[in-house]
């Protein structure tokens, strides 16, 4: 199904699951003497309403992951075109997917880039505060621009993310050192 139906199915399901959820709290609450009378077929309602919504969103999922997977495979058979297309129809689909982020951002900084590869290294940082790769790449993006304020940050988050692994650390802390000599701080 195109994604634009699937946001539809998306949209409508879970509008009318809240409307409908909503009138029959909304009844309890008050406290019609006859709130069970319309509930008989308000339920079923609901519940399919919640199932199109969850059957549209598991669509989405699948494709975006799908799009990313082709994205790694382009980007590891070096066709930065094909990996920077790929990567921009999975964000399409899930914009926080923070892998397919990263990947642009990646071949952004890797065709020269530097500002744009910034760019989409701060959306997965956003996105996911815990990302010591996105900050190494948000840093290593903004050492190349020449954002040397931005890039000591960076690398200074990652030596602080618990979920950072040693090399992570010892390469943000190498490179901090780098730009502390070079008079950049």
């Amino acid at each position: 199904m195109r994604p634009n139906a699937e946001l539809l199915l998306l949209v409508l399901g879970g509008a009318a699951g809240i409307l409908q959820a909503a009138d029959i709290t909304w009844r309890f609450i008050k406290g019609e003497e006859n709130a069970w009378r319309g509930l008989w077929w308000r339920l079923p309602v609901l519940l399919l309403c919640c199932a199109v919504a969850f059957w549209s969103m598991r669509g989405w999922a699948g494709a975006a992951d799908e799009h990313y997977r082709k994205a790694t495979e382009c980007f590891e058979a070096k066709d930065r075109a094909g990996a920077l297309a790929e990567a921009n129809a999975c964000i399409a689909i899930q914009p926080s997917h923070t892998g397919a982020i990263k990947l642009q951002g990646a071949c952004r900084g890797i065709d020269g880039d530097h500002a744009g590869a910034a760019e989409a290294y701060r959306r997965a940082v956003k996105i996911d505060p815990e990302d010591a790769e996105a900050y190494l790449g948000l840093a290593t993006a903004a050492e190349a621009a020449g954002l040397r304020q931005e890039a000591v940050g960076a690398f200074r988050m990652v030596t602080r993310l618990p979920k950072a692994q040693v090399a992570q650390r010892r390469l943000a802390e190498e490179r901090m050192a780098a730009l502390a000599k070079e008079g950049g701080t």
